[in-house]
Order: structure tokens, then sequence, then C-alpha cells
């Protein structure tokens, strides 16, 4: 789970309570996040700075709603509170994937994500060409915008949708910026896609 905060927001924790699912002896469980890191953004124009927090919790159950509650631990507030639901299990008889790529902001990118609450999806797939910045460094409202229609999805649905997003040439500049070379090493230079929206792997016998 990723958390874009202000640049002042230093020391930002989160936490996920069962709130309903196939295991009721599990209402009410609290579970701590077994992973935090944080990028922090200073490298481009004052407006934008941010900071990137990426927060991994294991041990979830399918088809479970939790409730997630983002605490700033200098002032020992909880800033944010959302609720998420986990993918079905293997033996689901229902899984709603929503497959598309090449978003783009434009009224057809949000009248066909506004058509998503009616169907609403269990998870959000997205194969390439997420925001379409090409990997310019000035070009970061493209992801605030497309962070800004996932929201009002989530908004809508009450519950914050899994997305999981997959490279495309348009995320890292193989169009624009043909000659661009990537050093993962260096996140303070990577295309957006990577240091803004960094995704989990996990042993592929875990349910997500």
């Amino acid at each position: 789970m990723n958390v874009h905060s202000g640049p002042n927001l230093l020391n930002l924790t989160a936490t996920l309570k069962t709130v309903s699912g196939i295991d009721d002896d599990m209402s009410g469980a609290i579970y701590e996040v077994n992973n935090v890191q944080i990028y922090e953004m200073n490298d481009i124009e004052s407006i934008a700075r941010r900071n990137v927090y990426t927060f991994l919790f294991k041990g979830l159950i399918a088809d479970t709603m939790y409730e997630v509650s983002i605490l700033n631990q200098q002032t020992n507030q909880i800033i944010k509170s959302v609720k998420y639901r986990t993918l079905p299990g293997r033996n689901a008889d229902e899984l709603r994937m929503a497959v598309g790529g090449d978003i783009g902001i434009d009224q057809q990118a949000t009248s066909l994500t506004s058509n998503l609450i009616d169907f609403n999806p269990h998870v959000i797939i997205v194969g390439g060409d997420n925001a379409y910045d090409d990997g310019m460094r000035t070009c970061y409202y493209s992801w605030d915008s497309i962070y800004d229609l996932m929201d009002e999805l989530n908004s809508k649905l009450g519950r914050i949708v899994p997305l999981i997003m997959t490279v495309g040439n348009h995320d890292v500049g193989y169009n624009a910026l043909a000659t661009v070379e990537l050093d993962f090493n260096d996140t303070d230079n990577l295309p957006y896609y990577f240091s803004w929206n960094p995704q989990h792997t996990i042993n592929e016998t875990e349910i997500p």
C-alpha cells in the first residue's frame, strides 16, 4: 500500500483493522505493518514535492474488509482512514477484474472509469502507459491526475480497489527520451512509474 504525503510528514505508519469477512473470528483483529519504506521526492518544483511511503502487510485473509489507518507518529494523530478489501480466495465463485491500458486523462477516460462503479471490480489491472508522462520529470502532474481519477472511483465505491500496474514505453520515456537508461539505484531520477508507485512482490503461494 502506497501513501503520498507532504514533504514535512517524515514519520507515518499504517495499521489494518478487520471489519468483516469470511472469518468472523478475526473481526476487530489489528495488523501492524511488516515493512515500511519512505522515498523523499524533492527534485521537482516545490508544489509537487512529497514523500512516498510504501507499506507491506502480510497474513491478510481473502475476501475481507479492512479499515486502513494512517498515523502521524510525530503527533500521534490519525490523518486518514479508508476501507480496503482483499481479493476473493481460490475457491470463490467470482473474481471481477477490470483490465485495460493507455489510460490518459480526457473525457473518455473519465467516462470509462465511472462505469466501473456499477461493475464494482475486485481489482484493476493496467497493462502499461498509465499516465503518459514519458519519463519526463516536469510531467509529474500526469500521475497526480491518475491518482485523482482513482481516488474518485474509490470514494464512490467506499473502499480502495487494489491496483496492479505494468510498465509501458510511455511510462519510462522510450518515445520522448529514446536514449534513456534506467539506474534502479538512483531513485531520485527514476521515472515516476517506479519511484511513485512501488509494488511489492510476494511468494506465489500467498494470497494477496
